[in-house]
């Protein structure tokens, strides 16, 4: 063999093994950067479980402040001038009447412990019924008409109606302030 062949050889054997050398290096600073992603990703998913509980918290505390806009605060709830010029305007006491059987029946279905489970299930349940899509053109038109949004009639509605069905599956709307009431029953 000659010295060129040999020196060829050679220096095709270091640039590979110069290459090999060079990938190995590369790939344990992938590696790193990888498990650096993953930790970063851990933190991620921590930081927006948070802030997940953090944002529920706050929807609770706005839903209040919203609630009260047409309704009584206090217990029992009631609704107020807003809420009563909202049920007069929005047409909405028509249509949950004429949907209230399904939403009695439903409600009893869910068999609420307690009046303020009744009452929660009440406003959830009028929402889903009354939420049907062939339903939508008349709460959009009620919204307009009373100056208000879709989900504020249905909570107006409910409200309307929560005495009447409290009545009806043997509650009575004294019943939410009593201490044995409680969300987790």
């Amino acid at each position: 063999m000659e010295t060129s062949n040999i020196i060829a050889i050679v220096a095709i054997v270091v640039s590979v093994l110069g290459a090999l050398f060079w990938l190995i290096h590369r790939s344990g600073v992938l590696v790193t950067n990888v498990d650096t992603i993953k930790t970063d990703v851990g933190d991620i998913k921590t930081q927006v479980n948070s802030l997940g509980e953090k944002t529920a918290v706050l929807v609770d505390r706005v839903s209040v402040l919203w609630e009260g806009r047409f309704s009584h605060s206090n217990s029992p709830r009631a609704l107020n001038d807003y809420g009563k010029k909202i049920l007069a305007e929005s047409g909405i006491k028509v249509l949950i009447d004429s949907h209230y059987d399904v939403i009695l029946s439903e409600v009893r279905s869910l068999n609420p412990k307690n009046a303020y489970q009744a009452e929660k299930n009440i406003i959830a349940v009028v929402e889903a019924t009354l939420k049907a899509p062939s339903l939508i053109p008349a709460l959009e038109d009620g919204a307009f008409n009373s100056g208000s949004d879709i989900d504020t009639l249905l909570l107006v509605g409910a409200i309307n109606i929560r005495e009447r069905i409290l009545s009806e599956i043997n509650f009575r709307v004294s019943d939410i302030n009593s201490p044995a009431h409680s969300e987790s029953d």
